[in-house]
């Protein structure tokens, strides 16, 4: 038998890695493990890069690959194959673990990897900064009425099949994901083993209402707010900064607004609860007097009304939206911002970033 060829020797075609996704699919024995680093995306399935290339490279020469073979790092050939045929990759923790309008294993994907209840509607992982929430049909037989409202929040309603709900377990930790660092995440019911993620929430208030309960007696319910958060890190960040009020009557306006959300204890409207977010913005810019507040280099460029730009970043949830109190809050240039996000010391960087807010802003607003 001729000698194995080398990646860039093999004549690929789409068809070949198709297969080999089958493959993978199919459970069957292959000589690759897990990835460490990047994912292939395919029909919102995740799969080892190496694994894809290398059984594919068996299908389309009749030899057998392996790992040592090659490697799958950013620029190698195993990454330009997949580019090269529309195969869409990135870093496994890019960002965000989770992809809204993907599909995943409710047990497999979720709760084998981070924890939290397998049955029920709230999910609540120890040790991990998520809270997992699921909605579906199948809930109305159990009084619990889930959907979109006309001012674009959803309504969620709380845990508790019988009797009066309490603000306790699932329905505590809803109240409190803010003031605890936790991510909502909501998944809709997609098949009877999988779900599908809808996006990542914040609850921005709730209200009280009757409902009937798993045996059709009416009782107080809890109904969440949730709005979804923007995932675009520049939500605010081109928006007009006020200059014109005095940086300590921002700062209270800043203190008030994320008080008030994290409390989450009355319901505020969408358009009222971004407002909110802004005022904890344009404080914290101002308070950076135009300078990085994780690298302290000068913002990269001032914006279109004069101010620098630099953007806020929620150094408790390492989340990119949604208000929280300034103590938690920092002015950062984007190439910090996205190193915090995705960078291999992104941890200590945010780390590093929480000691030099609280060394310059007073505790009084923790």
């Amino acid at each position: 038998m001729s000698a194995k060829p080398k990646l860039s020797e093999i004549s690929f075609k789409r068809g070949h890695l198709l297969e080999a996704i089958s493959k993978l699919n199919s459970g069957k024995a292959h000589n690759f493990g897990k990835s460490n680093t990047y994912d292939v995306i395919h029909e919102n399935q995740t799969y080892p890069p190496k694994a894809v290339v290398g059984l594919a490279a068996e299908i389309a020469t009749g030899h057998e690959y392996f790992p040592v073979d090659f490697d799958g790092g950013k620029s190698t050939t195993c990454m330009k194959i997949l580019t090269k045929f529309d195969f869409r990759w990135e870093r496994k923790d890019g960002g965000s673990k989770f992809v809204p309008g993907f599909v995943y294993r409710r047990k497999v994907d979720i709760h084998a990897k981070y924890g939290g209840q397998e049955q029920g509607g709230i999910s609540t992982p120890r040790s991990n900064p998520y809270i997992f929430l699921f909605t579906g049909e199948s809930g109305a037989a159990h009084g619990y009425e889930d959907g979109w409202s006309k001012d674009g929040s959803f309504k969620y309603t709380g845990e508790g099949q019988r009797g009066d709900m309490k603000m306790e377990g699932g329905n505590l930790a809803i109240h409190d994901h803010l003031k605890d660092g936790k991510k909502l995440l909501l998944f809709a019911a997609h098949s009877k083993a999988h779900v599908r993620l809808i996006g990542e929430f914040h609850c921005i208030g709730y209200s009280v209402t009757k409902k009937p309960d798993t045996e059709g007696i009416l009782r107080d319910a809890f109904v969440f707010d949730l709005s979804p958060c923007n995932t675009k890190s520049d939500h605010f960040d081109s928006d007009p900064v006020d200059t014109k009020t005095d940086l300590e009557t921002l700062r209270e306006r800043a203190i008030d607004a994320g008080s008030e959300q994290s409390r989450a204890n009355t319901k505020v409207t969408t358009v009222e609860y971004r407002k909110r977010a802004k005022q904890v913005r344009d404080y914290v810019i101002r308070r950076s007097r135009g300078f990085c507040e994780s690298c302290k280099s000068k913002a990269p460029f001032d914006k279109a009304d004069g101010t620098p730009y630099l953007e806020a970043h929620h150094t408790k949830m390492i989340s990119e939206d949604g208000p929280d109190l300034p103590i938690w809050v920092g002015a950062v240039c984007p190439n910090c911002h996205r190193e915090i996000h995705s960078g291999q010391h992104g941890q200590k960087k945010n780390a590093d970033l929480i000691k030099y807010i609280h060394s310059i802003e007073p505790q009084t607003s923790g």
